[in-house]
């Protein structure tokens, strides 16, 4: 039960990833900052317009960073309420779940929930 309740943790964790969208919001931060790196070495654009992309790019990159933060913290909250849920409902000890995280059968019960779940959710 223990890895069961582990492997659907990092289940969990993948579902909550593609649901939040946080790689597509990285993806959109990594081109705002290779568009200000374009522009700011631009020869042909005058100081004032690179100042203005800089000031712009800031805040745009402030809420790319913040949104970021918001979705990867729901990504990893939600499975670790699921496990707390398992352990303060008696299903799993969190001694167990510490054991199974750290043991190689549990990493190895892992790495193959993230496969199926990855490959199920592309």
């Amino acid at each position: 039960m223990n890895f069961l309740v582990f492997a659907a943790a990092v289940a969990t964790f993948l579902v909550c990833v593609r649901l939040t969208r946080v790689v597509p919001c990285v993806e959109e931060a990594a081109a705002d900052a290779r568009q200000v790196v374009g522009v700011l070495s631009a020869a042909d654009i005058d100081d004032a317009q690179k100042e203005a992309a800089a000031r712009s790019a800031s805040l745009s990159m402030l809420g790319a960073f913040l949104a970021i933060l918001l979705r990867s913290a729901l990504s990893f909250g939600l499975p670790l309420l699921a496990v707390g849920l398992c352990i303060y409902l008696g299903l799993v000890s969190s001694e167990a779940m510490e054991a199974a995280a750290t043991n190689l059968y549990g990493l190895i019960a892992a790495a193959v929930a993230t496969v199926l779940a990855w490959k199920l959710l592309r």
